[in-house]
């Protein structure tokens, strides 16, 4: 996706989102800023982030001043991560490698989704720092493991354990059976890492995986 303005254009981050909105169609605008049901944690979230505020010092020397952190050993410029979007490659060309150089550009960690262009080797091979892999735990447990392990041998330093979509959009549209045996399935999953370290319960390192 080319926006019309270049990043000197930018003073803000709504003015971004306010671009992006005028430039992609309803289906992707909506895939891209919706949420699961009545969206009440995004609400929440939202809410949360809004109660952050930094406090204005004027008169004081900033010249020195050091954003950096440590996340998993890497140096990062900043306390940021890019989090993992499927379907990238709908809204920027080149999907996972444009954001894997982006986020080189800026030494910050970037997340792969499972479900992006241009895949898991290719992204890993054009990426120059921190890379994590988003790593969905439904299916098959032999297709899971192979998916741990590739993303292991190439490099990638953490994953990111995604199991919201053991549900459904919405409630109503599957039994509790259904809902039930896919939750069952996740657990099941999820016990390979028992006893690997976590970041925010999402984050597990891969280093400690081979030990």
């Amino acid at each position: 996706m080319a926006l019309s303005q270049t990043e000197g254009d930018f003073l803000t981050l709504h003015e971004f989102i306010q671009a992006a909105h005028k430039k992609l169609d309803r289906n992707m605008w909506d895939y891209l800023v919706g949420a699961t049901a009545t969206e009440t944690t995004l609400l929440r979230n939202r809410l949360a982030l809004d109660r952050i505020a930094f406090r204005p010092r004027v008169l004081r020397d900033v010249s020195s001043i050091d954003a950096s952190h440590n996340f998993f050993g890497h140096a990062t410029r900043l306390p940021v991560v890019l989090a993992p979007i499927g379907g990238l490659e709908a809204l920027a060309e080149g999907g996972g490698i444009s954001v894997a150089r982006a986020a080189a550009s800026f030494s910050v960690p970037f997340i792969l989704s499972s479900v992006s262009e241009a895949g898991m080797q290719t992204v890993s091979e054009a990426a120059n720092g921190t890379k994590i892999f988003q790593l969905y735990t439904r299916g098959d447990a032999a297709w899971v493991d192979g998916q741990i392990r590739q993303a292991m041998d190439l490099g990638y330093d953490a994953f990111c354990i995604t199991v919201d979509s053991a549900v459904s959009r919405t409630m109503a549209d599957e039994s509790l059976t259904t809902v039930s045996a896919r939750l069952t399935c996740c657990r099941k999953s999820c016990r390979r890492f028992q006893g690997v370290p976590r970041l925010s319960l999402m984050v597990a390192s891969t280093a400690a995986l081979t030990s």
